[in-house]
């Protein structure tokens, strides 16, 4: 499963784990399920564009306790279908989502 792939589903996967709704991250965030259900399964077509895009994943993120930054750059992957460029400068950290990107494990 490549990277576009995993996206959703691991982010899914760490909500579980942590054991938090789906519910739980819409009283968070007042954002509807059927959004975040969306996401889980890497299904954007009903989601805005470009920053409130990042800006909503970066609010799913929060709301499971993972890095909101690391979270929102593949979003841009899956939304674009190609790979964007990464300055140099970004820092390296870790995501919990990818092995790859500015924040690789």
């Amino acid at each position: 499963m490549s990277e576009r792939d995993a996206f959703g589903p691991n982010l899914r996967r760490i909500r579980m784990q942590r054991g938090i709704s789906v519910l739980d991250i819409v009283a968070r965030t007042n954002v509807n399920a059927a959004l975040w259900e969306g996401l889980e399964r890497n299904d954007l077509s009903r989601w805005p564009k470009g920053i409130y895009a990042r800006a909503y994943v970066r609010s799913y993120a929060n709301a499971i306790g993972v890095d909101p930054e690391c979270a929102a750059w593949p979003v841009n992957v899956i939304a674009c279908r190609s790979t964007p460029k990464v300055p140099s400068t970004t820092p390296m950290g870790n995501c919990l989502l990818s092995r790859t990107g500015p924040c690789s494990m």
